[in-house]
């Protein structure tokens, strides 16, 4: 597994995987639904402002419903999706 992702927290690990399965991007209300019971609303907030300040994810707002949408910069998707791969 790659180093740097070993260094983040378990909660940032499966917000990253579940990053990599959405091309689309999610909005945060989104991944409240999806990840509610793996942790706490505030839990998955802050981790997903931790990867934003460390330059994991970014964010882009949704033309039609002017909400953030969070997606893997396109450097970490690739490294992500290809240990995918390896660990298969």
């Amino acid at each position: 597994m790659a180093q740097w992702l070993r260094q983040i927290s378990i909660l940032e690990q499966t917000l990253i995987k579940y990053l990599a399965t959405q091309a689309q991007g999610l909005t945060r209300e989104e991944i409240l639904l999806q990840l509610g019971n793996y942790a706490s609303n505030g839990d998955i907030l802050a981790a997903l402002l931790s990867l934003k300040r460390r330059a994991l994810v970014e964010t882009m707002k949704d033309d039609n419903r002017h909400k953030e949408r969070f997606f893997l910069q396109p450097v970490i998707l690739k490294c992500v999706q290809r240990l995918f791969k390896s660990q298969e």
